[in-house]
């Protein structure tokens, strides 16, 4: 994935989410960048998409709340309910 999801699919994950026990988005890769593919430019994108996403959920009217994790690198989030 070259890019990340946009606003509305971040939105439409975010009110999913709670429908579900627990939640993980992570983003991972293979290979080493050929055709010209820039992976930090991509992580630096993916992670700011994680980032939105954590605050979407957390935005969210819910029952109860979530604990949330992110991941290191910022590429990943995992979240309980």
């Amino acid at each position: 994935m070259r890019i990340p999801p946009d606003d509305l699919s971040g939105h439409n994950i975010a009110e999913i989410t709670p429908l579900v026990s627990d939640f993980s988005f992570c983003f991972r890769h293979s290979g080493n960048g050929e055709n010209g593919y820039n992976i930090a430019v991509a992580y630096k994108k993916h992670s700011l998409f994680v980032k939105q996403l954590g605050n979407d959920i957390v935005g969210l009217p819910l029952k109860e709340e979530p604990y949330i994790n992110f991941e290191k690198d910022g590429c990943g989030i995992i979240i309980w309910f």
